[in-house]
């Protein structure tokens, strides 16, 4: 069995929208570093002859790097469950169904079980 989680979020556009995952749903730097990954922004360092594993791991660990310098903080608006909204300030948001995303880097090491 695998659990199927489900997250409400209001768009770029003000819809709400609904999603479900079964791994991670992340805002913030992560989608900046997927950008920057993608765009091979971050590989101008990596030598042509690395091996493309890797390539790909140091291109993704350059990006995280370069991302977390430029890093901004933004407000969100956050409700779990039934609990209160809350208002915070974040660079990264996830909500974790398992300990690692990201070309495993352990983002919920105290992932509930059962």
């Amino acid at each position: 069995m695998i659990d199927v989680a489900r997250v409400a979020f209001v768009n770029d556009g003000g819809e709400r929208e609904i999603r479900c995952f079964v791994n991670v749903a992340s805002f913030g730097m992560s989608t900046e570093v997927l950008t920057r990954t993608a765009s091979g922004e971050s590989r101008k360092w990596i030598p042509a002859f690395a091996p493309r594993k890797l390539s790909s791991k140091l291109s993704y660990a350059a990006a995280t790097v370069q991302t977390t310098l430029a890093a901004s903080p933004i407000e969100v608006h956050i409700q779990l469950d039934e609990e209160p909204e809350r208002r915070i300030r974040v660079a990264e948001f996830c909500v974790a169904n398992a300990r690692y995303y990201g070309g495993a880097m352990k983002i919920a090491p105290r992932r509930q079980t059962g």
